[in-house]
């Protein structure tokens, strides 16, 4: 198998895995790109974009699908539709990779065990690639509109516009899709030749780099691939982390005894102990699998006035009646994930 049908077929086994054990993708790609580390940077950003933008226009490909193929994607088989979703992906928003896309998604059909089912992929395909310039989407009056335009849920883009309006709503999703980069947190404390260094390292790797104005040591970075490959990173000079939680941890006050009550996965504790090196931050969350991730995040970035408790923010805690000065609860209670 030559390097990029491998690289696809990875692509699909873990797009199946997501969502056969509905396991959390960040997670899940995390591991298989630490798995195949030996890949070059771009191997593995290739292997992340088919992943992620699959995930992430699911809605959209799924209609796009319906639009071509007589068997409704909620009909066929899992590896079958995935393998479809991935190739209208490719065909719509990775521009040169038409007959890639079409040739590839049929070898995976293949090799998955669907031969008798290539041509019906190769047909849904190709008929996609001749029409793509020409797909009718919802008009904007329709209810449907955004849900597909942007592939959120409609009960979402329906209580979004109910809040919002139209207009914001329509900003708010097409800036979430296109927010291709990741923003990263220097470091408090760091010296300024300290900083050059980490962003320097970025440059040399060929990632865009762009200050996030406003905000101290907020950077967005473009192109870099996996953070894990960044000796910043596993040094804990650097914290992946966006404006809301900057904003919060920036007007937090100081106290001697900090809770941070829903702290997985650590990055707004690990600031304040950077803001606050003087204060005794305890950080909970829900099970021992937030907390521990909590704790690899603290050891990575050496935060040492830190403890971690497993406690439930719902239930009361005698130990933590008048324990602390401060208290925050940034509560992620809607599940919903990160909209840009």
């Amino acid at each position: 198998m030559n390097k990029d049908a491998e690289i696809r077929k990875i692509a699909l086994e873990t797009l199946i895995q997501i969502e056969k054990n509905n396991a959390p993708s960040h997670l899940v790609i995390k591991d298989v790109l630490d798995k195949y580390d030996y890949f070059s940077r771009s191997e593995k950003a290739l292997i992340s974009t088919l992943v992620k933008g699959t995930i992430e226009r699911k809605i959209e490909l799924d209609y796009v699908c319906d639009l071509f193929s007589k068997t409704p994607h909620n009909k066929m088989k899992l590896p079958i539709r995935i393998i479809i979703e991935m190739g209208i992906y490719q065909i719509l928003y990775m521009k040169s990779y038409d007959t890639l896309a079409v040739n590839s998604s049929v070898e995976l059909a293949r090799k998955k065990g669907f031969s008798t089912l290539s041509g019906f992929v190769n047909g849904v395909l190709r008929n996609i690639v001749r029409n793509k310039d020409n797909i009718k989407y919802p008009e904007k009056d329709d209810r449907n509109y955004l849900s597909v335009k942007y592939s959120m849920p409609e009960f979402l883009t329906t209580l979004l516009v109910s809040q919002y309006g139209f207009e914001t709503t329509e900003k708010m999703l097409k800036e979430s899709l296109e927010s291709d980069y990741v923003r990263i947190r220097i470091a408090e404390g760091l010296s300024d030749k300290d900083k050059e260094e980490i962003l320097k390292e970025f440059k040399d790797k060929g990632a865009s780099v762009k200050e996030v104005k406003g905000f101290d040591n907020l950077y967005n970075i473009k192109g870099a691939g996996n953070i894990n490959d960044f000796t910043s990173f596993n040094e804990g000079k650097i914290y992946v982390q966006d404006v809301g939680s900057y904003m919060l941890v920036k007007n937090v006050p100081f106290g001697e005894k900090i809770l941070d009550a829903c702290a997985a996965p650590g990055g707004k504790s690990i600031f304040l102990s950077q803001k606050y090196p003087d204060a005794q931050i305890t950080a909970c969350d829900i099970s021992k699998e937030k907390t521990d991730r909590i704790k690899e995040n603290i050891e990575r970035c050496k935060a040492l006035n830190i403890e971690v408790k497993i406690s439930d923010a719902t239930v009361f805690n005698p130990e933590f009646e008048e324990a602390f000065d401060v208290v925050l609860a940034d509560v992620p209670c809607s599940g919903l994930g990160v909209i840009g």
